[in-house]
């Protein structure tokens, strides 16, 4: 069984399809806690979360980590406090972006992690740095100001996020702002290809797009949106699909329906519900643009979505996230991403 087990998670790293890779782990887990040891269910756990973390299922990767995190805590000494601690941040980092964790859960969740990053002796600065993204996604503005500053003053260690991820991230905390020329300034050593990591600057073209639409500049919004268009896939980009088939709706309705019938699939998948939602803002867009596709009960290819069900998920998600964080800022961050692609409309009709 372990030469099985070696060889599940061989094949998992390599695989290239994000769901089957996901598939492996699971039965290299089933493997390992039925027939091996604890050491080896702990290490096929620790890779699993870092795939969930990948593919956008935080769901996954909460369970996962919980049983790393329970071991580690009965027996500190037999597992790294830097890794578990690593994994931690990213339970912390994103899991406000299921609606159905209430504030109260994940305020005990970014304690928790405070105190452990104390107790190992660590930098708060990925503490801080999670609670402005939590506030910034959650409307809390104020707050979010706040621990944006406490963040870009704590000292650096080894648990901070690398300079790229952290320049993105503060790009991503002007444009939640609505300050966007200042983002772009900030994200300058990233577009200068100055700042790059594994996911930078992949994640950033489509945030550059939006910000330059905001601006009111479609033909440089249409430079980043074509970078970003041949460097995501997969399941892990659904939110920022979202974002490129409504900004290609209007621009380029070929590129929209083909990018629209690769991801569609993945709609109906339990990923996290803020990429969800933003993917299927998108959609709607496109399902209510005049065109190929708009006669067939708004559906943009047979296997598609239905209009009806997209339009009731984006309000029932929006919803959801509103009521968790006590205000409108999700449903008001919606309309006006809508806002932002008409206007889009009516500048590409008057050239």
């Amino acid at each position: 069984m372990k030469h099985r087990f070696d060889a599940l998670l061989a094949r998992a790293w390599r695989c290239e399809d994000e769901l089957q890779a996901l598939a492996l782990y699971e039965e290299a887990i089933v493997i390992a806690d039925r027939y091996l040891t604890e050491s080896d269910a702990h290490r096929a756990r620790m890779d699993y979360s870092e795939k969930a973390v990948e593919t956008g299922f935080y769901d996954k990767l909460l369970v996962s980590f919980a049983w790393c995190w329970s071991k580690f805590v009965a027996h500190p000494d037999r597992y790294s406090s830097f890794y578990m601690l690593w994994h931690f941040k990213w339970v912390v980092e994103d899991l406000h972006r299921y609606a159905a964790y209430s504030l109260d859960q994940l305020e005990r969740l970014l304690e928790m992690f405070r105190e452990y990053c104390e107790k190992y002796h660590y930098s708060l600065r990925p503490y801080y740095e999670a609670c402005m993204r939590f506030r910034l996604d959650s409307g809390n503005l104020a707050e979010a100001d706040e621990y944006y500053r406490h963040w870009r003053k704590a000292k650096r260690d080894g648990l901070s996020n690398c300079q790229a991820c952290e320049q993105h991230a503060m790009g991503e905390y002007y444009i939640g702002k609505g300050q966007y020329k200042r983002a772009l300034q900030v994200l300058g050593p990233i577009l200068e290809g100055k700042l790059t990591c594994r996911s930078v600057p992949k994640a950033t073209h489509v945030m550059v797009a939006e910000a330059y639409l905001a601006l009111g500049q479609p033909e440089e919004a249409a430079k980043y949106a074509d970078k970003a268009c041949r460097s995501l896939k997969g399941i892990g980009d659904l939110g920022k699909f979202g974002t490129l088939i409504a900004f290609y709706a209007v621009m380029n309705r070929r590129r929209a329906l083909k990018l629209y019938r690769e991801t569609c699939r993945y709609a109906r998948m339990k990923v996290n519900d803020w990429a969800r939602l933003h993917y299927l803002a998108g959609v709607q867009f496109l399902l209510e643009q005049p065109g190929e596709g708009a006669n067939r009960r708004r559906k943009a290819s047979p296997a598609g979505l239905d209009h009806d069900w997209v339009r009731s998920e984006v309000e029932r998600l929006a919803k959801a996230f509103d009521e968790r964080n006590q205000n409108g800022h999700v449903s008001r961050k919606i309309e006006g991403f809508k806002k932002n692609f008409e206007k889009l409309k009516r500048m590409a009709a008057s050239t």
